[in-house]
């Protein structure tokens, strides 16, 4: 314990003073990383552009409820 206190004193140090962490960039990193898993197979980094949009605006795209396109047929 007293390798790694010393090791990362610095950053333990700042921390203590601002409290402020990376965890929001670390946040980003894994957002980023979930959308090129979702892009993977497109050609080009306009539609891994799109994807990080919708991944970030957390929208909701619920499906519309189906319709059936013929009456029901009466016997």
């Amino acid at each position: 314990m007293a390798k790694s206190i010393k090791a990362h004193g610095n950053g333990i140090g700042a921390y203590l003073e601002t409290r402020l962490t990376n965890a929001g960039a670390a946040a980003m990193t894994g957002s980023l990383q979930t959308a090129k898993r979702k892009a993977k197979g497109f050609r080009s980094f306009r539609y891994f552009k799109t994807i990080i949009y919708l991944i970030g605006s957390k929208l909701k795209f619920d499906l519309p409820i189906p319709v059936p396109t013929h009456p029901p047929q009466t016997t």
